[in-house]
Order: C-alpha cells, then sequence, then structure tokens
C-alpha cells in the first residue's frame, strides 16, 4: 500500500485556529458574542505591554550579564599564572641566592683554607730556611772543629815526633890570664833527629844574678860564624866554646872568694824534620869550690 499523502494545505488550513473556530461555531449553538469594555481592552494592552517589556528586559539581562562572567573567570585564571609566576620568580631568586650564598661561603672556605695553606707553606719554608741555615753552620762548624783537629792532630803528631834537645851538663876551663873555655854536654830525647843544631851563649860576672833582657838578647848566630852539626834521637854530643874574654887575676880571685858570681846562659838552636824551628835555653851558675856548673833556679826551658 502506498502511504497516505497529506496535504500540506489541508493540514495548514486545520491547524488554522480560525478554521477551528468556524468548526466550533459550526457545531456549538450560535449565540451573540460578549463585547468587552474599554476599560479591559486597556488592561490587556497595559498587560500585553508589561510582559513584553518584561520579556525583552529579561533577555537583555541575559545577553549583558553572560559575557561579564566570562570575562570575570578569564581575569581570575590571569591573576592566578600572575602570581604562579610571581612565586616561581621569588622560589627561582632564593634558590639562586642560596646558591649564590653558598658559593660564596665555599669560596670564602677555599680562600680561608688556601690562606692556611699558604700560612703553613710559609712557616714551612721558613723552618726548612731555618733549618737549612743551621745545617750550613753546623756543617761549618763541623768542618772547622775537623781542621781544627787536624791541625791539632798536626800538631801533636809534631810534638810526638819532634827532637828535644837538653844539655846534660857543662864543664868549664878556667885560668888565669887565658881565655875562658867550656865544654857544653847535650843530647837529643826526641824520636827524631835535630838538624842544624848550634849554641850561642855568654856569661856575666854579677853579685845579684841573670835578668830576662840578658836571654832575650840571645839570638841565632849568623851563619858564617855558626858551626851546625845533627844530632840522632836518643843521641849525645858535646860542643866546645871558647870566649875572647880573657880572666885576669882579680877577676878570678872575686870568682873564688865568692864575691861576685860567674853565670853562663845562652841557647842552643835546631831544627825539626818538618822544618821547623826550636830553642832550648839554659842558665848555669858556677860554684868555684867545686869548679862546676850548676843550673839556675830560672830561664831553663825549651819550645
Amino acid at each position: 500500500m502506498e502511504p497516505m499523502q497529506i496535504n500540506e494545505n489541508s493540514k495548514n488550513k486545520n491547524d488554522n485556529p480560525n478554521n477551528k473556530n468556524k468548526r466550533l461555531k459550526n457545531k456549538i449553538t450560535p449565540q451573540s458574542p460578549a463585547v468587552p469594555s474599554s476599560t479591559e481592552v486597556e488592561q490587556n494592552g497595559k498587560e500585553e505591554n508589561e510582559n513584553c517589556t518584561n520579556e525583552k528586559i529579561q533577555q537583555g539581562q541575559s545577553e549583558f550579564t553572560t559575557p561579564f562572567i566570562i570575562k570575570d573567570k578569564s581575569q581570575k585564571v590571569a591573576n592566578f599564572l600572575t602570581l604562579l609566576t610571581l612565586i616561581a620568580f621569588i622560589v627561582s631568586i632564593s634558590i639562586q641566592y642560596r646558591q649564590t650564598r653558598n658559593m660564596v661561603e665555599i669560596s670564602d672556605t677555599a680562600n680561608f683554607i688556601s690562606r692556611q695553606l699558604f700560612d703553613s707553606t710559609m712557616v714551612s719554608n721558613m723552618v726548612s730556611d731555618s733549618l737549612n741555615r743551621k745545617a750550613i753552620e753546623i756543617a761549618d762548624s763541623s768542618i772547622k772543629i775537623s781542621k781544627k783537629i787536624a791541625a791539632l792532630q798536626e800538631i801533636f803528631t809534631k810534638i810526638e815526633l819532634r827532637p828535644y834537645v837538653m844539655i846534660d851538663s857543662i864543664f868549664p876551663i878556667i885560668a888565669v890570664n887565658q881565655n875562658f873555655k867550656y865544654i857544653v854536654y847535650m843530647s837529643n830525647s826526641g824520636k827524631t833527629p835535630a838538624y842544624k843544631a848550634t849554641i850561642n851563649c855568654s856569661f856575666k860576672f854579677s853579685k845579684t844574678g841573670v835578668y830576662e833582657d840578658n836571654i832575650n838578647k840571645i839570638n841565632r848566630p849568623p851563619v858564617n860564624d855558626a858551626i851546625y852539626e845533627t844530632l840522632g834521637n836518643g843521641n849525645k854530643d858535646m860542643i866546645n866554646c871558647i870566649f875572647r874574654t880573657m880572666i885576669n887575676t882579680m877577676i878570678f880571685n872575686k870568682i873564688r872568694s865568692g864575691e861576685i858570681t860567674l853565670y853562663l846562659f845562652g841557647c842552643i838552636f835546631y831544627e825539626d824534620i818538618f822544618g821547623d824551628e826550636h830553642q832550648t835555653c839554659f842558665c848555669w851558675r858556677y860554684a868555684p869550690l867545686e869548679n862546676r856548673f850548676y843550673t839556675y833556679e830560672r830561664y831553663n826551658y825549651a819550645n
């Protein structure tokens, strides 16, 4: 079956309220319509105008209120985002400040440690320099001490190995109107020979003795006038000496009576194996009754 098609015109005719009213009028018994009064007409017009005005006001309010609400929400979101940005900026600044502060503290600590290390290095260098100076001083002192020890050893060696020439006795030969003669007996008690041994002496007639000035005048005899000998270690030798002075009778009698005393003094000069010179000084007193010489209480020494 084909669907029923409804004519739009017929539908519109049926839906028209005027058509409905006409159909109703045809069914209902016709009556005379009520005529509204002028007062009712004015009141109905006022109500319709108020309703229209209220609808327009409501439509206007709805049209203007919605954009304001949307704008307010956007502003709140923007303010919130700005606040978050400000908080993030403050937090970032705080973190950077703390980081910078930590870096400054670390730098200060590093500088302090560096200063401490520098001071320690300076102190270490000062201590090292002081120790080095002390070590150098000790080394110099040790070298000086070693040199002194070596010099002392050399001196002790020379002292130990040098010759020692001493006078054992002196035999006088005294006669009237003759030159004064004497014989010197000497010996070498050292460990090495005495080279170029020679003697130089003098005599004095005195009542008071011999003085130091007399000894100091004794010098090594000139080469042409001296007699040199080599006296071996442990050996003895004698030297005959003659003075040019003659002893007359008056001097001889005064010596014999003890009115005056004859003193014989002088030095023996010699060299050791090291080439050093030495001398042995002596001073003897003559005893006429015994006809011999005795050592005087002074000026008998050797260097």
